[in-house]
């Protein structure tokens, strides 16, 4: 027999052991191979394509690169550790330590080639539609043609196959340095009762309450500073209470004898002591690759889907005006109800609001950086402010002769820019008027995007009075109940009206159409990269269930012969394999949360839908894992049995 045919029989007497690892790197290939397809497309480097899309394509390219070094790595280790015992019984009969690294080098070529030649070929199949979904993303004028170029075909498979092959050859020489009788007595080597710390324990709470205090309550002003504090607290936090807390919760069920001596729960626990304790590492990184894959696609996918809430939210009309005098007003509100009966979307009466543009003179040293403070306001009346308050259902106000409200640009701009009561100076040519501030507001309720001051009705029509007219302006708004059709609708308007006049209008489509298109391809792009993060934390739970089989093989054996049922066992190889398989999960699960919770307080907006949406396909996606698990070692300690 040579080593060839050798090798091709060790491959299939360790079928299950290397099943998911073939699948997890096919899914790896495949998609690398499909970004390399786009990357070389010969129509990618044309003019009309946005270079930021390439770019993200590359930094994929590069983040699966290295997340698959990581990957394989760990694998390769996982595999060979669970194989000591027979390289140490090929060793003593007879085998030298050459033969065996050349047989295993051949396995290791054989899986290689097997699982890249797939990967790729999927990756033909798929490219296609991958190109149609990026068509429609990008809006390409024509559709991208079929073509792979022989750059993608070569990189994928040369990068995969190299890494492979290096990357086998580390486990390879720590496995040729280790004696035959440690490779024997690898699995029968007795286990010391596992110990934990209380201080380590309680060191461990103190670093997870500082991480999520510190991403609760100040994630959102102090995000930069505080971004390093929070993982380093976390990341500490979360591998102590692998290593020490659950070691701590098991022996405290332990103490519970109600619980304890129930049924089958005296060998769950006993026994999940032990796997915890020799799995905490895995788990451990389980758990904070689950919490980066349910953040970025919570985060990718509340920015895509929250696009809508932050257009009405920061745009509050559909179209708006700023027209100099009534007269433009006019022409600008014929030409959108024009367009849109052409197009037939139905809009509103038009309405106008009389305002002025005013410098604001007033400044104050402190803790507001000067960036921050107004350089120009928008000023109305208080019935104008309170008539769009009630329309939108925000707070209205009343205010006092000599006194006025602040709304900021934005709702995230939420930190005073003056104390209150300050007295605010705002001028137009020689025209000054000064007030005193009651309140600050963050957010307008206009589509201008400045600040804009509210002053009381005879105060404002006081100075509407004098200042110049060049300050004066007509604000028109018009509203569209379907205002996600009226981009077409909106191109009618512009090419109607004179140039000099499409800085004045605003619309609530435009800036939605154009953040919600940079947001859907890098949701599209971070799922694919979050997808293979996930299959990687499902791997490793994986490989850890098939590199403990044979001791689990001869506990089930011990066990079967003191009268132990077969449903005895599966129920409690079914509950150690749910704690392991789920616990990372929830831990990462709650990590995420706190991540998001900052995510929405950035935004401005409620992300717990989006998050508990992401979290719940997640959480399917991990028990569809966990029950193909579960029937694959059920299956082999069966067939052992």
């Amino acid at each position: 027999m040579t080593f060839r045919r050798i090798a091709r029989s060790n491959i299939k007497g360790n079928l299950y052991r290397y099943l998911t690892y073939y699948a997890s790197t096919v899914c790896i290939v495949m998609i690398f191979f499909m970004y390399a397809a786009f990357i070389f497309h010969p129509d990618v480097a044309t003019a009309h394509f946005r270079p930021s899309v390439r770019r993200g394509m590359i930094l994929a390219e590069y983040i699966i690169i290295i997340f698959s070094f990581f990957f394989m790595l760990y694998s390769s280790s996982a595999f060979l550790t669970a194989r000591k015992k027979e390289f140490g019984l090929l060793n003593l009969l007879g085998m030298s330590q050459p033969q065996l690294n050349r047989l295993l080098i051949y396995e290791s070529i054989i899986i290689s080639v097997l699982s890249i030649g797939t990967g790729i070929g999927l990756g033909f199949l798929f490219t296609k539609l991958f190109f149609m979904v990026l068509d429609v993303l990008l809006e390409m004028p024509e559709p991208l043609a079929f073509i792979i170029a022989p750059e993608a075909l070569g990189l994928t498979f040369l990068s995969f196959f190299i890494l492979s092959q290096l990357l086998f050859l580390v486990p390879l020489w720590r496995v040729g340095r280790t004696p035959i009788i440690e490779l024997l007595r690898v699995a029968r080597q007795p286990k010391q009762m596992p110990v934990y710390s209380k201080w380590l324990i309680l060191f461990s709470l103190f670093c997870l309450g500082a991480g999520y205090g510190m991403a609760w309550w100040g994630g959102k002003d102090y995000l930069f500073i505080l971004m390093l504090p929070i993982l380093v607290a976390t990341i500490i936090g979360t591998y102590f209470l692998f290593t020490q807390g659950s070691i701590a919760i098991l022996y405290r069920l332990r103490h519970n004898r109600r619980l304890f001596y129930n049924r089958t729960n005296l060998l769950i626990v006993s026994q999940l002591i032990f796997k915890l304790k020799d799995n905490a590492r895995v788990l451990f990184s389980v758990a904070i690759l689950s919490a980066v894959v349910l953040t970025a696609s919570g985060t990718f996918y509340t920015m895509f889907a929250g696009m809508k809430q932050w257009a009405e939210l920061n745009v509050p009309d559909t179209f708006s005006f700023l027209a100099k005098n009534e007269d433009d007003a006019a022409r600008f509100e014929q030409a959108v109800s024009s367009a849109a009966s052409k197009e037939g979307i139905g809009v509103n009466t038009p309405e106008r609001i009389i305002m002025l543009t005013m410098k604001v003179v007033t400044k104050v040293s402190g803790n507001v950086p000067p960036f921050r403070q107004p350089e120009e306001a928008h000023v109305l009346s208080v019935r104008d402010f309170n008539h769009r308050a009630e329309r939108l259902g925000t707070p209205t106000i009343q205010l006092e002769s000599g006194e006025m409200l602040l709304l900021t640009p934005y709702r995230q701009l939420t930190d005073p820019v003056y104390p209150v009561d300050t007295a605010i100076t705002f001028t137009s040519g020689a025209v000054s008027e000064t007030a005193k501030l009651k309140e600050q507001r963050a957010g307008t309720n206009l589509n201008l995007f400045t600040y804009t001051i509210v002053l009381p009705d005879s105060d404002f029509a006081a100075l509407h009075a004098q200042v110049p007219p060049s300050s004066r302006h007509v604000y028109s708004v018009l509203n569209a109940e379907k205002w996600q059709k009226t981009k077409q609708l909106m191109t009618l308007v512009r090419s109607e009206l004179p140039p000099s006049w499409q800085k004045d209008i605003a619309t609530r489509i435009e800036p939605y159409l154009e953040e919600r298109d940079s947001y859907a391809l890098t949701l599209f792009l971070g799922v694919f990269v979050a997808i293979l993060f996930f299959i990687a934390a499902g791997s490793m739970i994986y490989f850890r269930l098939f590199t403990e089989l044979q001791e689990d093989r001869a506990q089930n054996m011990a066990l079967s012969r003191i009268g132990m049922t077969e449903e005895e066992l599966k129920r409690i190889a079914t509950v150690q394999i749910g704690i392991i398989f789920f616990l990372p999960f929830l831990i990462g699960s709650i990590h995420a949360a706190f991540a998001l919770k900052t995510l929405g307080d950035i935004l401005a907006i409620s992300v717990w839908n989006y998050g508990l949406l992401v979290i719940v396909v997640y959480f399917i996606m991990q028990l569809i894992y966990f029950l193909l698990s579960r029937h694959m070692y059920f299956r082999q300690i069966h067939r052992a049995g």
